[in-house]
């Protein structure tokens, strides 16, 4: 049986991965076609997934999850570098929907999974049937994946003349530490704290995913009103009100209330960086959204073990508050 210490460094397997094959991911990505690595990355994205379901050592399970976090490094650019070249084509804002779209799909996989769960459906056959399925939906889209130039000068990851891209790493790492938190301990927090027991705990997580998935769909209109800092501000203070209501209140009805707000102001905080980095002349666009990933997946990387450290630690809060102290970034 894992404490949550232990199960806090298995879950940083996923980050590890990201994080060691992040320095490489923008020199993949200009160097060769962006069709192929994208397909390349959903596929072993899926084959990785049956091989998690059927995992039985610990030590399998942490294996697969360093892997897991490789091809996702891959997926993740490559298809964020396909938005940016996809929204150049637009004189209004839409990188937040192709966010909101992905968010969409992580909240009916987290209804699904609870619906598979009440159903006794065992892990290895829940996720040989996402990864059918996923695919499937590879090979039926991927000639309507956009292509982008290769061969690319290779730049410095932060040059000089490159601190734009810094600072809205660091911004990044402030977000995606939240987002790692809520994505790990989320489910757990609602049902240790909450007393939310049987399959339902996954409402917690799902309940943030809603008004993330609201937040990103309506996040290009209100960037186009308000512009960028006004929406880095709005969601900042979203963050940390919602994080601080979980934390006082530990009932059911109000972590819920809480993790709607934590949806809300995480929602747009990644596409807006990714849409500032892509601004900057000095580098190709996969290089600077690689870049803001290396620093924002730090933050998501020390989230979850920090996390469960410090819930070993006797407190009322479950020490869950220090999350809020990020809220500012």
């Amino acid at each position: 049986m894992l404490n949550d210490a232990s199960l806090g460094l298995l879950l940083a397997s996923i980050p590890a991965g990201l994080m060691i094959s992040m320095p490489f991911a923008g020199y993949f990505t200009n160097r060769f076609s962006m069709r192929s690595l994208l397909i390349s990355a959903a596929l072993a994205y899926s084959i990785l997934l049956l091989c998690l379901g059927y995992a039985s050592a610990a030590w399998q399970v942490s294996i697969v999850l360093f892997l897991f976090g490789i091809s996702r490094t891959f997926y993740n650019v490559s298809v964020n570098t396909c938005s940016i070249v996809l929204q150049q084509q637009f004189k209004r804002s839409i990188v937040t929907s192709f966010h909101g779209i992905w968010s969409l799909a992580a909240l009916l996989g987290a209804l699904l999974s609870m619906i598979l769960i009440g159903w006794d459906v065992s892990m290895g056959n829940h996720f040989l049937m996402v990864s059918i399925f996923s695919v499937v939906v590879v090979f039926f889209f991927n000639g309507s994946i956009p292509e982008t130039g290769k061969g690319q000068p290779k730049k410095k990851l932060f040059s000089a003349a490159n601190k734009g891209l810094l600072q809205l790493g660091f911004i990044a790492a402030g977000s995606m530490f939240c987002e790692g938190m809520m994505s790990d301990w989320s489910g757990i927090y609602f049902s240790k704290v909450g007393g939310v027991t049987g399959q339902y705990y996954v409402l917690g997580y799902a309940s943030y995913l809603t008004t993330m998935v609201l937040g990103r769909f309506l996040g290009d209109w209100f960037l186009g009103k308000y512009g960028e800092m006004t929406m880095v501000r709005a969601s900042a203070i979203l963050l940390g009100i919602g994080f601080l209501v979980a934390v006082v209140f530990p009932n059911p009805f109000l972590i819920v209330i809480g993790f709607l707000l934590v949806g809300l102001g995480v929602s747009c905080f990644v596409p807006m960086i990714f849409l500032l980095a892509s601004k900057n002349a000095e580098v190709p666009i996969g290089t600077a959204v690689s870049s803001v990933s290396l620093l924002g997946y730090i933050g998501f990387l020390i989230g979850p073990p920090i996390i469960g450290y410090l819930s070993e630690i006797p407190s009322d809060f479950r020490l869950h508050s220090s999350a809020a102290l990020w809220w500012p970034c």
